[in-house]
This record gives C-alpha cells, sequence and structure tokens, in this order.
C-alpha cells in the first residue's frame, strides 16, 4: 500500500522582488506521519520552501498541493493553513493573546469551534506541553523554551496534521532545545508530520529523511545516515556535533577508515574496533 502523500511539490520556483532566485526547480514529496528534517547554509532557500508549505508564498514556477489542494487556489489557503501549521524562530511573532490560554485559544476562536470545544481544547493541549501552570501568564514572560513550546501550542490548537519549524532551536540554550526537541519527537509519534528546518546536525538524526539544499537546490534527499558520505557540508556554516569533529579527527589520524557517520559514542566505539 503507497503512502499518502500530504505534501506534494513540483518544479518549484521562488523570485523575491530584488530578482533573486530562491527556489530552483525543486521537487519534493512528503508522506502523511514522515519525519523531515530540511538543512542548508544561510541563503540556501530552506525557509523559503517551507513557507510554501502553507501558503504564505505563492510558487513564480511550478505547484504546491497540501493534501491535494493547490495552494494556487486562493478559496484554498485558509483549509490549508489548518492542515499544515508553522512555528517560527522567533516565536513573539506568533502571539496575539494577554495570556497563554488566550494565545492558545485564538485559533480554535476564529474556527468558530463551540465555546465548550475550546475551553477542552486548550486545557488538554496546555497539560500536554506542561505550561498549565502559566495559562494565566503572558507568553512574553515565559523562558526561550517555553515561548517556543507556548508557539507549538497556539499551532497544535488548530489541529494540524503536519507542523513545520523553522529553526525554532537556533536561540535556546542546550537545555531548552532538548525539551522543545522532545515535544516534537513526541507530536511525530502521535502521528503528526514533522518538517523540521534546522542548521544543527544533531538533530536531524531522529528524521526519516533529511533534505540539504544548497544554491536553491534540493541536493541530496535521503536516509540521515548518508547524508554526510554523499554531499559536502563543510561550505555551509552548519553546527557540527562533537561526536561528528572526533570522529574526523580520528579519521585523519588514520583509526577510522572510510566515509563514516556515527550518531552516538558507542557506535564511534564500534567503528574504530572494526578499523583497527
Amino acid at each position: 500500500m503507497k503512502n499518502k502523500i500530504m505534501i506534494d511539490i513540483e518544479g518549484l520556483h521562488h523570485r523575491y522582488s530584488n530578482n533573486v532566485l530562491s527556489l530552483d526547480d525543486v521537487d519534493l514529496h512528503i508522506n502523511k506521519g514522515e519525519f523531515i528534517a530540511i538543512i542548508g547554509g544561510n541563503g540556501s532557500g530552506k525557509s523559503t520552501l517551507v513557507r510554501h508549505m502553507n501558503a504564505l508564498l505563492m510558487p513564480a514556477e511550478g505547484t504546491v498541493s497540501v493534501c491535494g489542494m493547490d495552494t494556487h487556489d486562493l478559496a484554498n489557503t485558509w483549509k490549508i493553513r489548518q492542515k499544515v501549521g508553522m512555528v517560527f524562530q522567533d516565536p513573539i511573532t506568533q502571539f496575539v493573546g494577554a495570556t497563554l490560554q488566550e494565545d492558545i485559544a485564538f485559533g480554535p476562536e476564529n474556527l468558530a469551534c463551540p465555546r465548550s470545544d475550546i475551553r477542552q481544547r486548550v486545557d488538554r493541549i496546555l497539560e500536554e506541553m506542561d505550561l498549565v501552570t502559566y495559562c494565566d501568564s503572558s507568553p512574553l514572560e515565559l523562558s526561550g523554551g517555553q515561548m517556543q513550546k507556548a508557539a507549538i501550542a497556539g499551532v497544535l490548537a488548530m489541529d494540524p496534521e503536519c507542523i513545520v519549524l523553522d529553526e525554532v532551536t537556533s536561540m535556546l540554550d542546550a537545555g531548552s532545545r532538548s525539551r522543545v526537541l522532545q515535544v516534537v519527537k513526541r507530536l511525530h509519534r502521535q502521528g503528526i508530520t514533522i518538517v523540521h528546518v534546522t542548521h544543527r546536525l544533531d538533530e536531524i538524526f531522529h528524521a526519516d529523511r533529511v533534505v540539504v539544499m544548497d544554491n536553491a537546490m534540493i541536493v541530496f534527499d535521503g536516509n540521515p545516515a548518508d547524508v554526510f558520505g554523499d554531499v559536502t557540508l563543510d561550505h555551509m556554516a552548519l553546527d557540527v556535533p562533537p561526536i561528528m569533529e572526533l570522529a574526523g579527527r580520528l579519521k585523519e589520524a588514520g583509526l577510522l577508515q572510510g566515509d563514516i557517520c556515527p550518531f552516538s559514542i558507542h557506535a564511534l566505539g564500534d567503528e574504530i574496533c572494526r578499523s583497527m
């Protein structure tokens, strides 16, 4: 049985007003329930690509379809944005409510949900995101990690089938980043399609697929374990995990052979033993 395609992108081109080509003939197909990580250097087209996934941008050429709905058709825009929710690098730009619970309720209210349903939905999401304590606080009073969780909570209130995360961990400390990623992984286990844009290579290992963008094009689309051997990442200014740096130095010293991509210290130890 074939997987159901959630987002179908064919021949996508995008130019900004300064005539700079940001996407050049991009094809990408994302199945329902997948976890896709998108990486690439600054200006590679990552953010432009994901903004097409919920009709924030329109193709100059090509097509973008979400659950069978063409983003070119303005009649589909609201339905598409219900299907695909977006969380941005700076969560402050997404807050509209004076308190956290008002902010989470904003989306369902615009969907004209019954008041009792909204209350139940807000309470459930506050509990799931471990934010009950802050329900009457302003979202702007939260810590960085809590703000990102609150932004995700606001998107979840729309009951989306897909969540796009655009560099949501880039401004967080290590502890906050870990907690946000735990939430993302849990949502994926619950069946939500995840598209995670990041410049941190240690965040790609939980994805089903990794998409690498360079110079407005997709240059790799495949298994996370294969990305380091199949594409050159040196010029992209990405954050390389310490385990990868250690593996590189061991390779230079002749203690590792071939294109090795260990995801953990245990895997690195196994590779060293095999290379000796």
